[in-house]
Formats: C-alpha cells, sequence, structure tokens
C-alpha cells in the first residue's frame, strides 16, 4: 500500500503541469490465467486516486474502423466520429477521429481515380464535340430547309386565296359600279322628271292664279248683276220709281246745259 501511494504521488507531482486534466496510469500485471489486471490512477487538479480493474488490453485497429466506416458508406450514412464510436461501443474518440481522417482522404483519393479512370480523354471529347456539332448544323439545316419548304408552300396557298379574293372583289367591284351607273342613270331621270314636273308646276300655278282672278271677275259681274236684278225687282213693284228717276235725271241734264 505503501508503494501504490508513493506512485500516485509520483503521478501527481509529473502531472502538475496537466492541471484539470484527467490522466490515467495503468499498471499492468498479468496473472496467471493470462487477465491483465490494471492498477488505473487518475488525477484530477493534484487530487489522485486508485482504483483496480480488470480488462483484457485490445487496442482499437484501423480495420475496425474502416469495416464500420464502410459500412455507413454503403447504407448512406455519414460516418461520424461518435456513430462509428457507439457501434463500436469502445475505443477514445481521438483514435476514431484519426482513422476517420485516413479513411476520408482514402475514399476521396479512390473517388478521384475513379474519376480519372472513367474521364474520358480530350481528343476524344473533341471528336466527339466536332462530329455532335456537326450532326446539329446537319440537323438544323434540314430543319431550316423543312421550315422554308412550309413557308413557302403557305405563301403560295396565300397568293392563291389573295387571287381568288381579288377576282371575287373584282366581280364584286364591277357589279357595283354596273349598279352605280344605273343608279346614276336613274338619278338623271329623276332629276330631269323633277325639273318637267317644276315646269308644270309653274305653267298650272299661273292656270290657278288667271282662274281666281277669273272667278273674282266674274263674282263682281254677279254681284252687279244680283244688285240690277234686285233694282229691277224693285222698279217692277214701283213704276213711279222710274219716273221720278227719269225726271231728276232730265233736271239734272237741265241744269248742267244752263
Amino acid at each position: 500500500m505503501d508503494d501504490l501511494q508513493k506512485n500516485v504521488e509520483k503521478t501527481a507531482l509529473d502531472n502538475k503541469s496537466e492541471s484539470a486534466e484527467c490522466v490515467t496510469r495503468c499498471n499492468k500485471n498479468t496473472d496467471p490465467e493470462g487477465v491483465t489486471r490494471c492498477n488505473v490512477t487518475r488525477c484530477n487538479s493534484y487530487t489522485c486516486y486508485t482504483s483496480q480493474k480488470t480488462c483484457k488490453q485490445e487496442y482499437l485497429k484501423y480495420e475496425e474502423v474502416k469495416d464500420v466506416y464502410l459500412k455507413f458508406k454503403t447504407e448512406g450514412l455519414t460516418p461520424s466520429v461518435r456513430a462509428i464510436r457507439e457501434q463500436l461501443q469502445r475505443g477514445s474518440f481521438a483514435t476514431i477521429q484519426k482513422f476517420v481522417n485516413e479513411l476520408n482522404e482514402e475514399f476521396a483519393h479512390n473517388r478521384l481515380n475513379e474519376i480519372q479512370q472513367k474521364r474520358v480523354p480530350d481528343a476524344v471529347v473533341s471528336s466527339l464535340l466536332n462530329d455532335l456539332t456537326e450532326r446539329a448544323l446537319k440537323c438544323t439545316i434540314k430543319e431550316d430547309d423543312a421550315k422554308i419548304a412550309a413557308l413557302q408552300n403557305t405563301i403560295l396557298n396565300m397568293n392563291g386565296e389573295h387571287s381568288k379574293i381579288d377576282l371575287e372583289n373584282s366581280v364584286l367591284i364591277d357589279k357595283y359600279l354596273k349598279e352605280i351607273n344605273e343608279l346614276r342613270g336613274t338619278l338623271d331621270d329623276l332629276e330631269k322628271s323633277q325639273e318637267k314636273l317644276k315646269k308644270e308646276n309653274t305653267v298650272l300655278t299661273n292656270q290657278i292664279t288667271d282662274l281666281t282672278n277669273t272667278i273674282a271677275i266674274e263674282k263682281t259681274k254677279n254681284k252687279t248683276y244680283e244688285e240690277m236684278m234686285n233694282l229691277f225687282k224693285i222698279v217692277a213693284k214701283n213704276p213711279e220709281i222710274i219716273g221720278k228717276i227719269m225726271e231728276e235725271k232730265d233736271g239734272g241734264v237741265t241744269g248742267v246745259t244752263e
């Protein structure tokens, strides 16, 4: 027990520069059964204690980490240090991190080699590019020729339709011009008829005026006749009036003579 205490104190003094860090020392002793017995000394802030455990000293191997790493890659998972540690259930994070870094470099290198191997030579790429360009140009030319032919057919069809429409329009225009000429002739006849009617109207107006004047004269004559007839009737009824009228007439004439 005194020897163990001395070892603990010696370990604590050796690790003064590593304060607040846990330092482990294992004094291995193998018993007759082949089991390794470890006296583990842990130091933390200069306070040390010793415990004993039974263990089989096995170090984590690169191949073990690699198997888990490749398994994760195959399954499409991310081979993180924590995931590999949980899968293995042993090993320090630092050791696993070291192996994972090496595996990442190896994996990247292998992928790069695969890409380089699958890469098509520049000459082949150039040849293929030229071939594809030539084919594309030929296809483009064929497509352009087809488009031009289609456009030409469209233009011919449009010209045919245009000619047909022009012919129909010409027929319609001739028909309308003929109708217009006929209407113009009818209008001229109507204008002549109107002038004739105006003249006839003027003649009738003059005739009506003359007839009106004649009627007025006749009315005046009729009025005078009626007055004379009335006078005759009066004279017929009173004959003595004629004598008086005659005497007055004679006297008037005599007076005038004197």
